[in-house]
This record gives structure tokens, C-alpha cells and sequence, in this order.
């Protein structure tokens, strides 16, 4: 299982249909959207997360327990889908706030995904910088990356986590 975080609804939508292989994540509900398939021989789940607009902890609290729930028991990668450009220390936060409250292993189970940058020759700003840090220096770029090759990190990445997903303890 693997849930899509960051961007916008339609960047992660892009980039769940690029792995699927299909138009699957075509219309924009903004919210959570699973979508199962077959391929490799293995059944995966691509979960699109509805975008991060949460102004108290308690939409954050409903944020993730339904992002628990659909993607039950747990996911087993959290994709971060991001512009390299557009990616604030606002948006580190929001993510690193969701990930942490999640599971304290969830940037175990995380890769950062770079789409392509609008403008050529873009730097990656410290934001950036201090989030691929976080989830072991696991990231790629969107424009140099096939489905196969981001496939083959989502089991790297089980594998290295002894095929356990990321469980959701909810405390009260």
C-alpha cells in the first residue's frame, strides 16, 4: 500500500496513474482514493490523499486516522510527491507534522518523489534538503524515473522495513 502525500490533488493523481499505468485517479474529489492493481506479479495499492489544508489538530487528527483507514492495516511507503521550486518550510512541516504523527517509523517508509521542475537548472532549497534527509536520503526525480524503477524502491523499501507497514496508534 502506498499513499500518496504532498503537491496538489492533480500532481498526485499524475503521478498515481503513472504508476498504475492507467487513468484511474481521473476526476478531482480531493479526497482519499484508492486504486488496486497487479503489476509485477504483486498486488499494490496506490491511496491519493485529499490536499493538506488543516488549521487545527483536530482536522489533522481526522487527516490521518482516515488515512489509516483507507490504507489498512497501514501503508507500506508514503510517496511525497514535491516541486523542488514551490516546496517551503511550511510545507516541510505540514508533512513532516503528518508523518511523525502517524508513526515515529514513517520516514522509514518514505521516498520523495521530485517532479519536474518548471525552470531549468532549479536548486533544491533547504526545505527540500532537510525533508530527503529525514527519510534516509531516499528520493528520485519524476523525470528520470520509469514505474518499474519506483516499483522496485516500494519493495526496497518493505524489505528494508522487514515487509511491515507503518501502523497508526491512536492515542487519545
Amino acid at each position: 500500500r502506498v499513499v500518496l502525500l504532498g503537491g496538489n490533488w492533480s500532481q498526485r493523481s499524475s503521478v498515481g496513474n503513472f504508476i498504475l499505468g492507467c487513468n484511474g485517479f481521473n476526476k478531482s474529489l480531493n479526497t482519499f482514493k484508492k486504486i488496486s492493481a497487479e503489476l509485477e506479479e504483486k498486488q499494490i495499492s496506490v491511496i491519493n490523499s485529499p490536499d493538506v489544508l488543516f488549521s487545527t489538530a483536530e482536522k489533522l487528527t481526522e487527516f490521518i486516522r482516515k488515512c489509516a483507514e483507507v490504507s489498512d492495516p497501514g501503508p507500506h511507503v508514503f510517496l511525497l510527491v514535491l516541486h523542488s521550486e514551490s516546496f517551503t518550510r511550511g510545507e516541510k512541516d505540514k508533512i513532516c507534522r503528518i508523518l511523525q504523527d502517524f508513526s515515529d517509523r514513517s520516514f522509514d517508509h518514505s521516498l520523495v518523489l521530485i517532479l519536474k521542475s518548471r525552470q531549468e537548472g532549479s536548486m533544491i532549497g533547504s526545505p527540500l534538503k532537510d525533508l530527503i534527509r529525514k527519510c534516509r536520503y531516499r528520493n528520485l526525480k519524476m523525470e528520470e524515473t520509469e514505474p518499474e524503477q519506483l516499483l522496485i524502491r516500494f519493495g526496497q523499501i518493505a524489505r528494508e522495513n522487514y515487509e511491515n507497514h507503518v501502523r497508526y496508534e491512536d492515542f487519545e
